[in-house]
């Protein structure tokens, strides 16, 4: 990920999941990072967003025009802490060997049972 290369933080996994608002069609792009423990300036969900919404439109024409119109909410960005992929995929049985995470999902399904697992400020 660009954003996180220009700030020299590393990133050990991500997900991205559909979020809908409710009550309407439009939704926004749900990210799940999970950065390197120890990562230099660890920055919050927030300034992550702000940065990935602006090289996402400045990468593709499509999402910068869809969120011109309002058509798509800027992105909401979930820090986790170290170990939770890797605990989402040893309870898969699914650690290790060729087996990764999925990047991207048209569904909830992964991002769901990552909040099973993962815990978060009533903030977040």
């Amino acid at each position: 990920m660009t954003v996180c290369q220009r700030h020299s933080w590393t990133i050990v996994n991500f997900h991205v999941a559909p979020l809908f608002t409710e009550g309407t069609r439009r939704g926004r792009h749900e990210w799940w990072v999970e950065l390197k423990p120890l990562t230099s300036a660890t920055p919050t969900g927030p300034v992550i967003a702000t940065e990935l919404d602006a090289e996402l439109k400045r990468l593709n024409a499509d999402y910068a025009a869809r969120r011109a119109v309002g058509d798509i909410d800027d992105p909401h960005v979930k820090l986790v802490m170290p170990g939770i992929f890797e605990h989402w995929l040893r309870a898969r049985e699914k650690w290790g060997g060729e087996n990764k995470v999925t990047r991207c999902r048209s569904d909830r399904q992964i991002a769901d049972e990552l909040a099973q697992i993962a815990r978060f400020s009533s903030e977040a």
